[in-house]
């Protein structure tokens, strides 16, 4: 760390003449070897939390994690300097600075190379407070950038914004940036970008404070002289006006206050007069209801004494339709019995018939198992005589084959034993006695290999003949299962049928018995209820009609009631309203 400036730098900024004075601030202007350990250690310190300046102008080695570590704890930043700091800043940090720096109101991020879009849309959304941004030489700036400030919401709002160096914005970015600050900016510059001049020309006539300015170093808008005193001066007059509309809209009120008041006063004269008379109408108007009210009873007696003729009636058809309900309802259940006891009968003729078919088929299968039987004997018999003369030649060819062998070794012995001989003729003595041993044990071996021949053939007789009669005899035993269980199964079958179609049947019959009851039922409830409603209406009316003769007979004495309580009301009404508007303390 080569540079620690403790002053602050004047501004080049020509909307404002100085620097804010910021109580507490760090200037690393130039100070290239500023890195990963710096900034770690800076972030560690407790300074960092209470800054409000920070300038890190021509600092390339910028480490970015350590930098986004930083950004957490400048919460009270308002003023950062990256200019020169090239491709060391990138838009990470910058979305870190516009995260976790609400108050920032400076920023100056001149040939920041890898600065982009987010992180324009980072400082746009998140930094509210913004006055000041300067882009110069971000070249990978591009209109879609310049989205964000469409929806910008600065407060009080942002005064200066510089673009020199951004090939990336046109047209488009222009109009979102004029539709979005201009009401507060002041100072735009976008020389090197292509932007054009008609473009700026159509847009300059939303900036109040601005005027258009082009030459070698400056394309834009520019303030005109004593811009803030225009703000003040149009501000004032504003506060004016809406002073003036405010005084207006009371006098206009108080206006109406006081017709509003008189008013009322005519309207409490004119409802007094015609309460009276609203009240004697009404009266008049209860007094003829009454005579309707007589009228319309008078009638309605009439109408009861035509209706118990009507209930008399109704119940006389009604009790003829309950014998016709009972005489139908039991023809049938007589056929529903009837029935029953049909499918009763005719169950059991099926199931004789079936028990019949049952046993007729029983002693088919048995017939027919007996003539398998003896048939397959006879096949038996026959493929065993077959086998039986087949082993019998194979026998013979075997006693042949045997027979042929014999005779070579017999010549094969034969010739050893002239060579034996010969030779027996030289050495007699000694081989006597070889000779003796080894014909007894050719002789043994013979007749042993006899013995086993014929026990095989005898053990393979019995074998075949016993597999012959095992076989017969379970496959006799597996038609005899097979034949019960299939005899079975059919006459569950036949019985769950035939329960499942009576169960259905007497089903149907339940429910066409039920639904013929209900109707029934019901239909004498609604005829019940239809007679006892013809009944209170008559039983009604008669009480109506005794009380309108008692009422006739007091008529005199309640008009002449009515007439003095007509007049007390009439009279209590007059002095209520007048004293009311004479004395105002009284309620």
């Amino acid at each position: 760390m080569h540079a620690l400036v403790t002053t602050a730098a004047p501004s080049t900024n020509p909307t404002h003449t100085h620097t804010p004075p910021f109580r507490s601030y760090l200037h690393l202007v130039g100070c290239f070897q500023v890195s990963k350990v710096a900034i770690q250690a800076l972030a560690a310190s407790g300074f960092v939390r209470r800054l409000e300046d920070l300038s890190l102008a021509g600092c390339v080695r910028l480490h970015e994690a350590a930098f986004i570590n930083l950004a957490h704890n400048l919460g009270c930043l308002r003023n950062l300097n990256l200019a020169g700091c090239t491709e060391a800043v990138t838009d990470k940090m910058v979305e870190a600075v516009g995260r976790h720096c609400p108050l920032l109101e400076h920023i100056d991020l001149t040939e920041c190379e890898g600065v982009g879009a987010h992180g324009v849309k980072s400082l746009v959304v998140h930094c509210r407070r913004m006055i000041s941004m300067d882009f110069t030489g971000c070249n990978r700036l591009n209109d879609v950038a310049m989205l964000p400030f469409a929806d910008a919401t600065f407060k009080p709002g942002i005064e200066t914004l510089v673009l020199v160096g951004c090939p990336g914005i046109g047209d488009t970015g222009l109009s979102w940036i004029c539709d979005g600050v201009f009401d507060s900016l002041v100072l735009l510059n976008i020389k090197g970008t292509r932007c054009t001049t008609s473009a700026l020309r159509s847009c300059l006539d939303r900036f109040r404070y601005s005027k258009m300015r082009k030459n070698n170093t400056f394309m834009g808008l520019y303030p005109e002289r004593r811009w803030k005193d225009r703000v003040i001066i149009n501000e004032y007059g504003t506060i004016y006006r809406s002073a003036a509309k405010l005084q207006a809209a009371y006098r206009a009120r108080v206006g109406r206050r006081l017709a509003q008041e008189a008013k009322e006063k005519f309207y409490r004269n004119w409802v007094a007069t015609h309460l009276q008379a609203m009240w004697r109408s009404k009266q008049a108007r209860a007094f003829y209801e009454l005579l309707r009210w007589e009228k319309a009873r008078k009638d309605e007696a009439q109408m009861v004494l035509a209706g118990f003729a009507k209930i008399i009636a109704a119940m006389e058809i009604l009790q003829g339709l309950r014998e016709e309900a009972y005489l139908a309802l039991a023809n049938k259940c007589a056929i529903v019995v009837q029935a029953v006891y049909r499918g009763r009968c005719g169950r059991r003729r099926v199931a004789r018939i079936l028990d019949n078919l049952r046993i007729q088929r029983i002693l088919e299968d048995r017939c027919a198992r007996l003539l398998q039987r003896v048939y397959r004997g006879h096949v038996g018999k026959l493929r065993f005589k077959q086998m039986l003369k087949e082993h019998r030649e194979w026998l013979a060819k075997c006693i042949k084959s045997a027979s042929k062998l014999q005779r070579v070794w017999r010549g094969k012995q034969a010739r050893r034993r002239v060579a034996a001989h010969r030779y027996a003729i030289e050495h007699r003595a000694e081989l006597e006695q070889y000779s003796a041993t080894l014909l007894q044990n050719r002789f043994r071996l013979y007749r042993c290999k006899n013995i086993i021949a014929r026990a095989q053939a005898e053990k393979a007789r019995a074998a075949v003949a016993a597999l012959y009669v095992q076989t017969a005899w379970r496959a006799r035993c597996a038609r005899m299962e097979l034949d019960i269980r299939k005899q079975v199964r059919q006459q569950e079958l036949e019985e769950k049928a035939a329960i499942a179609l009576q169960c259905l049947f007497r089903c149907h019959k339940a429910r066409a018995i039920v639904q013929e009851l209900k109707d029934a039922r019901d239909d004498y409830a609604r005829r019940l209820d239809e007679a006892a409603y013809m009944v209170q209406r008559a039983y009604r009316g008669y009480q109506a009609r005794l009380k309108v003769l008692a009422l006739r007979e007091n008529m005199d004495d309640l008009q002449r009631k009515m007439i003095e309580l007509e007049n007390w009301a009439a009279i209590r009404i007059q002095v209520t309203f007048f004293a009311s508007h004479d004395d105002p303390c009284i309620p």
